[in-house]
């Protein structure tokens, strides 16, 4: 079994620890039995954070991290931005 360390309301729905929405994760939900990134290898990290930590979008998971405006992490990208 792998982490899952969201929060559901009453619905179902799981509830974004950053900004309080509830929201149906964008993959549905997964196979616990898988590593997320086999499971789903072709999604945003955004898509599989809201399977592991319930954070709904890149925003939040910046805001949740302290790095602020919107940034979606490249990890083919050299730390000088070439």
């Amino acid at each position: 079994m792998y982490m899952d360390s969201r929060n559901f309301d009453p619905s179902g729905k799981t509830i974004c620890p950053e900004c309080g929405e509830a929201f149906f994760p964008v993959l549905g939900e997964r196979d616990q039995t898988l590593k997320i990134q086999d499971q789903y290898p072709n999604a945003a990290l955004w898509e599989r954070e809201q399977l592991i930590t319930g954070l709904c979008s890149q925003k939040c998971w910046n805001d949740h991290i302290g790095i602020g405006e919107y940034e979606e992490y490249d990890p083919d990208e050299t730390p000088d931005g070439e």
